[in-house]
């Protein structure tokens, strides 16, 4: 609580939130819960922090339902929340709360430092550059159309390496200045 007594944006949005999936009584999506806390009168009308932050609203209820998830006594389930442990939603409290938040403050600091420490023990000497990676691989489609046409094979030599990229295209000029866009740093020239 701050000076006035009042319970903190955080701390009152988690009670918030609580009362709102606990009333639920089944999983809702973060929709639902919004326009629960609007009916039922709990969305503070506090003006947000900075004028641009027009879903201020959003933000801290998202905030409140990660802090729950934190602690195990929610989940996400298909973008729905869903409350795992009722009893300890009923029992919660401003002081429960606090204590849970700051709990979770501390083990998420102890994971960024875990964290921390494994990815510098693998950093090896920082006296040259880092190997470059690419994007993370995820899903996704494609159609591929083929034409008859002339096309031709090429080989490109990825400078006094032994490594080569070998493929055909229609325009092999233009598909040599493709590959020299994306040649990692560690290779150093161009493909030629």
């Amino acid at each position: 609580m701050d000076q006035t007594g009042e319970l903190s944006t955080r701390i009152y949005y988690v009670m918030a939130v609580a009362r709102a999936l606990v009333s639920s009584g089944k999983p809702v999506s973060p929709l639902q819960v919004y326009n629960w806390l609007e009916t039922n009168g709990l969305r503070r009308t506090r003006t947000a922090p900075s004028p641009t932050d027009a879903n201020h609203f959003h933000k801290e209820v998202r905030f409140a339902r990660q802090e729950l998830a934190d602690s195990g006594l929610v989940r996400s389930v298909d973008g729905r929340w869903l409350v795992e442990h009722i009893d300890d939603l009923l029992s919660l409290t401003p002081d429960v709360a606090r204590e849970m938040i700051r709990r979770n403050r501390r083990n998420r600091d102890d994971r960024r430092i875990s964290d921390d420490l494994t990815r510098e023990a693998s950093i090896p000497d920082q006296s040259y550059p880092l190997p470059t990676t690419g994007p993370r691989p995820s899903e996704w489609a494609s159609v591929i159309l083929r034409t008859d046409g002339p096309a031709s094979t090429y080989a490109f030599r990825f400078g006094d390496t032994d490594l080569w990229k070998i493929g055909f295209a229609t325009h092999v000029d233009a598909r040599l200045r493709e590959v020299n866009r994306h040649i990692p740093v560690e290779l150093g020239g161009s493909v030629g």
